[in-house]
C-alpha cells in the first residue's frame, strides 16, 4: 500500500483486482458444511501476494441467480498465490458466509480482514501455510 501526501491530505493507492468466477452451486465443497451454498468458484489465478488488495470487480455469468444470491467463495488450486484474504467482497455479494481457500499458501489472516464479513459463517484455509 503506498501514501501520498498532498497538502495535508493523504491519499491511499491500494492494489485493486478483477477476480474472475464460475458461479455454482457448491455442492464440490465439503458437504460437512456447505453443501448447496451459491458461491464465486474462483477458476482464474488472481495473484492475492500482498496485505489490503482490495476486489474492484467480479466478473462471471450466473444462471438465473445474480451476485445478490452469492453467499461465498472458493479456490483451490496450488498454482494459484492466495497469501492473504481481499477486501472489498462484500460489496459484490451482501449474503457472504462462506471463504474458502485451499492450496492458496495464505500466509496470514488478521481481525481487520474479517470486519466487513460480518455473516461470514465458514472460514476455510485448508493446506495453507497460515500463521495468524
Amino acid at each position: 500500500m503506498k501514501y501520498l501526501w498532498f497538502n495535508s491530505f493523504l491519499i491511499l493507492f491500494a492494489t485493486c483486482l478483477v477476480i474472475i468466477c464460475n458461479f455454482e452451486k457448491s455442492s464440490i465443497i465439503n458437504v460437512y458444511y456447505a453443501s448447496n451454498l451459491y458461491i464465486c468458484n474462483i477458476n482464474k489465478d488472481p495473484s492475492i501476494t500482498s496485505p489490503n488488495i482490495i476486489i474492484k470487480k467480479v466478473i462471471g455469468t450466473h444462471i438465473s441467480m445474480s451476485h445478490k444470491n452469492v453467499e461465498g467463495f472458493y479456490s483451490d488450486s496450488i498454482s494459484f498465490k492466495i497469501h492473504y484474504i481481499p477486501h472489498g467482497v462484500h460489496n459484490f455479494f451482501p449474503k457472504f458466509v462462506l471463504i474458502y481457500i485451499n492450496n492458496g499458501r495464505v500466509k496470514e489472516i488478521h481481525q481487520n480482514d474479517l470486519v466487513n464479513y460480518p455473516k461470514l459463517k465458514y472460514l476455510d484455509l485448508d493446506e495453507n501455510d497460515s500463521s495468524n
